[in-house]
Formats: C-alpha cells, structure tokens, sequence
C-alpha cells in the first residue's frame, strides 16, 4: 500500500502541477489554488516573475538617468568653455539627481531584490507567458514617470528629443501594464477573498491614477511656476549684473536658481536666457523693459511683471 501510494503521488505530480493542499490540478503560472485558496510558490514561475521585475526596475532606472543626462545637456558648451561647462552640468544633474533620488533608490532596491529572487534580464520563454511582474514594480515605474513628467513639464521650453525619449518609455509602460492586467486580474480572481480586493487595486490604480494627476489633477504650468517662482530672484541678480556689466564677466553656460543657463543675449528691450535648445529650436526667458518684438519666428508668453517666457523656431 505504501508503495501504491507513492506511484500515486508521482503519477500526480507527474500529469501536472497540483495544490499542495488539497490536490487539485493547478493552471500554469498559477500564485493560487482555486479550491482552497493556498499560496503557491513554484520555482519556475517565481523566476520569471522575478526576471520581469528585473527587466521593468532596470528599464524604469536607465530611462530615469537617460532623461537627467540629456536635461543637463553637458556638451553644449565644452567646445566653447569646457570648464564652466563641467562644473554647470556637474551641478545641474547632481540638483536633479538629488531629487529623483528616492525613486532612483528604490529602482536599484527593487533591482538587485529581483536578483537575488533569481531574475535575470534572460530571453523570453514559454514560462515568461503566464508570469506578470509585480504590482509594486509597476507603481514604482508609474511614479517614476509621474516625477519625470513634473520635472521635464517644469522647463520653459519643450525639446523634441527628451520628449521623444519620454513618448517611447510612457507606450512601453502601458503596453507593460495593459499587457499584465489580464493574468493578473485572472490570477487574484482565484486568490482568497479577503486579498482579492486589494490585489486588484495594486494592479489597476497606480498607474492610471500617476496618468489623472499628470493630465487632470495638476496644472500644466503647475510644476514650471513653482520652479520659476523658486528662481526668480535669482534670475534677476543674474539679469542686473548682466545689464551692468556688459556680459563681461559671464560665464558661457551656469547655473542660475535651478535653471542651466547660456550665455545671454538681447532680443529688442529684452534680455534673453536661454534655457533649452535643439537643432533649429530654442526657448527661455526674457527679462523685458518694454514690449517683446514681433517676428514670425519668436512667440513670447508673459509670466509675471516683466518676465516672459519664449520660444524661437528656425
């Protein structure tokens, strides 16, 4: 009989896996059996739900330091003044760098969590079909985007190529989330009911609701006001010596309050800071004593008193 029951036990385990529990047949991919309700932990699917943890926390933390990289622009002035330029862009990006820092912290936490599971950023595989990364790897990336949407909607200007960069992360996302919404839904249906609620939340709000607060909630000026509010006293000092001086004394490119200026120029009344510029584009701010000039090519948006805000296409 002993040995009856143990061919019966590896015939069982053999046509598939089951519940710990109770025996049932278990789904591929399966976290919980639909009978009882018990916690499953298969190896192979732990690694593939770790492999895709791994793959969003590492995409998610390049992408972060891609778009701090391009903001500080370090080499639009090496070739002019490479020195001011280091030490602009050394300030600028560690300014920035010290913001984004709790996500960036946690990305790497999250990361090196994932490997110790045992992910690895491997070739997809049939055991990666029903595997789904975690809710909290997904919140965390939806958060990430929601602070680099604030800090790139904080400039005065709108370059093409950062944004282009963000367009390609925020479809990846999306594809990421739409793409794990269906198992995993599928997969908490089956979980007990005390936690089904709460799963299904931590996969179907953080992202959408990162997605209302970008583009409903806040303002779209909200975070470029504030930032400009934060600067403005220093952007006058920085105008008046500038007056004063001729441009003698100023460096090729510096930090300004938390912008990363270039050198300034004058546009009709106004002195104009240029803060962003790409190919046939640049923007800033211009601190005018009389009315900005028409051209076809120059749009001027007023901010407050004397301050405006411009853009020129080529």
């Amino acid at each position: 009989m002993e040995n009856a029951g143990a061919v019966e036990r590896t015939g069982g385990s053999d046509a598939g896996a089951r519940c710990p529990k109770c025996g049932v047949l278990l789904a591929t991919g399966a976290s919980f059996c639909g009978s009882c309700g018990a916690s499953i932990v298969d190896g192979g699917s732990t690694r593939a739900s770790a492999d895709l943890n791994l793959i969003v926390a590492i995409v998610t933390l390049a992408w972060v330091m891609l778009m701090l990289f391009w903001l500080a622009e370090p080499l639009s002035a090496v070739g002019v003044d490479p020195v001011a330029s280091l030490r602009t862009t050394l300030r600028y990006s560690g300014l920035w760098t010290l913001l984004m820092l709790p996500f960036i912290s946690l990305l790497a936490l999250a990361a090196c969590l994932s490997w110790k599971a045992g992910g690895r950023a491997r070739m997809p595989t049939l055991e990666h079909n029903q595997a789904t990364p975690s809710a909290v790897i997904l919140g965390l990336a939806g958060l990430t985007w929601l602070g680099v949407t604030l800090m790139l909607r904080s400039e005065p200007g709108s370059e093409l190529s950062p944004w282009m960069f963000w367009l390609a992360f925020s479809l990846m996302l999306a594809g990421a989330w739409l793409a794990t919404i269906a198992p995993a839904v599928h997969q908490t249906w089956k979980a007990p009911r005390i936690m089904k609620m709460a799963r299904l939340l931590a996969y179907l709000v953080p992202i959408p609701a990162a997605v209302i607060l970008m583009f409903v909630v806040i303002p779209g000026d909200a975070s470029r006001n504030a930032r400009f509010e934060l600067s403005e006293e220093a952007l006058t000092r920085y105008v008046e010596k500038f007056e004063r001086t001729g441009g003698t004394s100023i460096d090729t490119l510096q930090m300004v309050g938390l912008y990363n200026l270039g050198k300034p120029g004058r546009r009709g009344s106004c002195v104009t800071l240029t803060t962003n510029s790409d190919l046939d584009y640049y923007a800033g701010f211009a601190y005018c004593r009389g009315t900005p000039p028409e051209k076809p090519n120059v749009h001027f948006d007023h901010i407050k008193e004397r301050w405006w805000k411009f853009e020129v296409h080529h």
